[in-house]
């Protein structure tokens, strides 16, 4: 998008770094995972999947800064973001994991896809 984040470009390229570091260790657990034996429980953390929480003050642009440094590359490289954000109303601690799967399962659904490369982000207001 065109909106510009004033002052946020630190954040951005944090950001940016973490779906890199994701995007790689992803390619490396694959490949690791075609090498070895089907089943094999050599390595428990072969399957570990990362996750990006991001925290602040209501109003200050969580969510933008998101959409900016995770949503445009993301789907640039055909991977769908699943965020959720917890919701003081709800009075859940799950509330932003139960938002951030049903983004996941409307998409699915939507677009009838059986397996997708996934980036997520979770937001919490302080």
């Amino acid at each position: 998008s065109n909106m510009n984040l004033h002052g946020r470009d630190d954040e951005i390229k944090l950001l940016r770094g973490k779906l890199r570091e994701m995007i790689k260790k992803g390619k490396e657990d694959n490949k690791r995972a075609a090498e070895d034996d089907a089943g094999s429980p050599s390595s428990s953390n072969k399957n570990a999947k990362n996750l990006i929480l991001v925290s602040g003050k209501a109003g200050t642009g969580k969510s933008a800064l998101i959409n900016k440094g995770l949503g445009e590359p993301s789907s640039k490289i055909g991977y769908i973001l699943a965020k959720g954000k917890f919701d003081d109303k709800i009075r859940s601690p799950l509330s932003a994991f139960s938002d951030a799967m049903t983004r996941i399962c409307k998409h699915i659904v939507e677009h009838k896809t059986g397996k997708m490369k996934m980036s997520a982000a979770l937001i919490r207001d302080k």
